[in-house]
């Protein structure tokens, strides 16, 4: 009964860690798009879009690395935990993986928690950064 229910939960997570992949792909695009338009305003047209270095800083870069971290933690890329793992028995393997469901789901739901109380007490508490001639409200999507 108890399996069932990982499970599911592990599938629930499957799509946060796809809207996560989502969300980081498309602030990278925008990131790209923003920067191309900055120097190519600055070369060819304007100038130099003001505060755009606080604009990638604030807004794309948390927005393109946080939300990727799920996934990147759930492939098994940065505990390389599939070479500890193949060398145990069978029995011990089944253990070790759902252990390892559990406390992955934990970490991460840490991580969302403490990123969502730190964006919300930004946001009540209307932090700020200055961009030339007005202040514009920063996001706080990160921990």
């Amino acid at each position: 009964m108890k399996e069932k229910g990982i499970w599911k939960a592990y599938k629930i997570f499957n799509y946060i860690k796809l809207a996560g992949l989502w969300i980081s792909a498309v602030s990278i695009m925008g990131m790209m798009m923003f920067i191309v338009y900055d120097v190519v305003g600055r070369n060819l047209l304007f100038g130099s879009v003001r505060g755009g270095f606080e604009i990638v800083q604030n807004y794309f870069m948390p927005l393109a690395v946080f939300p990727a971290l799920a996934y990147v933690y759930s492939s098994g890329v940065l505990p390389r935990m599939n070479l500890l793992i193949s060398k145990t028995r069978a029995s011990v393997q089944h253990i070790v993986v759902y252990v390892l469901l559990v406390v992955e789901i934990f970490v991460l739901s840490f991580v969302v928690y403490f990123s969502l109380n730190y964006a919300l007490t930004g946001w009540k508490g209307e932090w700020r950064f200055l961009q030339v001639e007005q202040c514009i409200p920063s996001i706080h999507c990160y921990s």
